[in-house]
C-alpha cells in the first residue's frame, strides 16, 4: 500500500517491558543465590547437615540458569529486531513490533485519541503524552514512551487535519451531524454536555483537572465526557472555535 513519502521514522530499540523482566529476574536470581550461599557457608562451619549442602548447590545452580535465561531472552529479542518502529508517511502511519506490522492509511482511520495538554487543549493538568489510532476494522495502535512522540503526534494531527477538518466542516454546513464519540456537532449547536447548546452560547472547550472535557458557555460551565474518550479532539476543537458565538 502506497502511503506516499516518508516523513518520520522513530525506533525504540529495547522496549521497557524487556528491561523490567530482566531486572526482576536478575533480582530474583540474586536472592536465591544469597540463600544458596548462606547454606554453603553453614556447611563450611559444620553447623548444617549434608541435605542443606544439596539445597544450597541446587539454589545456586537454579539462580544461575534463571539469570542466564533472562539475559539470553532479552539479547535474542533485541538482536532479532523485536523493536517498536513508527513510520509516518504523507498518507498514513505504519507501526511495527518485531515481525508484526500494521498499516493505518488516513482514509481508514476512524478515530484518533490522545492525552490533553495545556496549550492546544487548554487542560488544567497535563498527563504523559499518549495517542491511539483506531482503524475501520477496529484494530488499533497505541503510541507512548517514544523519544520523539511529541513530533510524531504533531505530524499526525497536521496531516489528518488537512482533510478531516474541511470534510467535516462542509458536512456540518450541509446540516449533517458530526460525532466525536459522545460529543456531537450539529448545524444548530453542540450535544454531549447535557441539554443541546446553541452555537450562540458557546465560548470554548476546556479540560478540567480531572481530565473531563468541559464546555464553557455564556450561561456557565457544562461537564462532558472524559477527554481520553473523545475522538479526533484536534478536529473537534478547530470546528468549535470556528462556530463558537455564531
Amino acid at each position: 500500500m502506497d502511503l506516499g513519502p516518508r516523513l518520520l521514522n522513530e525506533t525504540r530499540l529495547l522496549p521497557r517491558q524487556h528491561l523490567v523482566t530482566l531486572v526482576a529476574t536478575v533480582a530474583t536470581g540474586a536472592v536465591v543465590t544469597l540463600c544458596g550461599g548462606a547454606c554453603l557457608a553453614g556447611v563450611g562451619t559444620g553447623r548444617v547437615d549434608d541435605w542443606m549442602l544439596l539445597v544450597g548447590i541446587a539454589a545456586v545452580v537454579a539462580a544461575g540458569i534463571l539469570v542466564f535465561a533472562a539475559v539470553l531472552t532479552v539479547a535474542v529479542r533485541h538482536l532479532a529486531g523485536e523493536r517498536e518502529r513508527v513510520l509516518v508517511y504523507q498518507r498514513g502511519v505504519e507501526w511495527r513490533l518485531g515481525q508484526e506490522r500494521r498499516v493505518f492509511p488516513w482514509s481508514r482511520v476512524v478515530a484518533y485519541r490522545r492525552s490533553p495538554d495545556r496549550v492546544q487543549f487548554r487542560a488544567v493538568r497535563e498527563s504523559p503524552l499518549r495517542c491511539v489510532l483506531i482503524r475501520d476494522d477496529q484494530s488499533s495502535i497505541t503510541l507512548e514512551d517514544l523519544p520523539r512522540l511529541p513530533e510524531i503526534v504533531a505530524e499526525i494531527e497536521k496531516l489528518t487535519a488537512l482533510t478531516w477538518i474541511p470534510h467535516r466542516s462542509a458536512a456540518l454546513a450541509r446540516g449533517e451531524s458530526i460525532p466525536f464519540g459522545e460529543i456531537v456537532l450539529e448545524q444548530g449547536g453542540i450535544r454531549g454536555f447535557g441539554a443541546p447548546v446553541p452555537w450562540s452560547e458557546v465560548v470554548a472547550l476546556r479540560v478540567d483537572a480531572g481530565g473531563r472535557l468541559n464546555l464553557h458557555t455564556h450561561m456557565g460551565v457544562l461537564e462532558g465526557p472524559e477527554f481520553a474518550s473523545v475522538d479526533n479532539p484536534h478536529v473537534l476543537y478547530a470546528l468549535v472555535e470556528r462556530r463558537a458565538g455564531s
